[in-house]
């Protein structure tokens, strides 16, 4: 393969009551599907662009085998070989698919997730230029106190060991980890991830930008938003 950048997508297969379980508090469990349906398929839209660039390898990580879910995006998925992410926790799936990535010829290995349809591919870009430099771990700060990009140039499992997932000391812990480890780490800007109603209720105000609306076309067209601050 040579040397490459790989980034990688984790991502849940879309199930109904699966996926976004926190939205479910304010919408129904299949509204919940859909717009995780379409966090998604933006989310594939930034690894065609990806894969397009020189030197970088893209991969779809998902936690199960596919199954049909709509035909948009069955067929947008049958585009990509994906892997597995395998058992165990969080930590331990991470750690499996950048040490793939490693032992597969890539330079470095930046994971992502779902949940951020609008994060910038500003920051996928930022993210490799770090690790072409002396940097061994870079970080996407998430604004809950987790983080929404991790990528690494090496192996360190040890980042991954022991850590609170699903809490807000996500974050805190990863740092004390990468101190601990003696690791060489830059931050990215904060980003935030859609977990809460909060979190939707702010993704569709801004998707009022044009901007922004263009980075998630599926998102905006889902939750009925148009760049002039109105819904459909």
């Amino acid at each position: 393969m040579g040397p490459v950048r790989r980034v990688v997508l984790f991502s849940k297969v879309p199930r109904l009551g699966a996926v976004k379980t926190r939205l479910s508090v304010r919408i129904a469990p299949a509204e919940a599907l859909t717009i995780y349906c379409a966090f998604l398929a933006d989310q594939l839209s930034l690894l065609d662009t990806l894969s397009a660039e020189p030197g970088v390898h893209v991969e779809l990580c998902l936690d199960r085998p596919w199954t049909p879910v709509e035909a948009r995006l069955d067929a947008r998925i049958s585009r990509f070989a994906f892997a597995l992410q395998g058992p165990g926790d969080l930590g331990q799936r991470l750690d499996r698919a950048i040490a793939r990535g490693l032992g597969e010829g890539a330079r470095s290995v930046v994971v992502i997730g779902a949940d951020c349809p609008t994060l910038p591919i500003s920051h996928l870009h930022r993210a490799q230029r770090i690790l072409d430099g002396p940097a061994e771990v870079v970080l996407g700060p998430a604004e809950d106190g987790g983080y929404v990009l991790i990528g690494l140039s090496l192996r360190a499992p040890a980042l991954f060991a022991g850590i609170p997932w699903g809490t807000s000391e996500v974050l805190s812990a990863t740092r004390r980890k990468i101190a601990e480890a003696g690791l060489a780490a830059e931050e990215l800007e904060p980003w935030y991830d859609i977990d809460t109603p909060a979190d939707l209720a702010r993704l569709h105000s801004e998707l009022s930008s044009a901007a922004v609306a263009a980075r998630a076309p599926e998102t905006a067209r889902v939750l009925g938003c148009r760049p002039d601050g109105t819904g459909l």
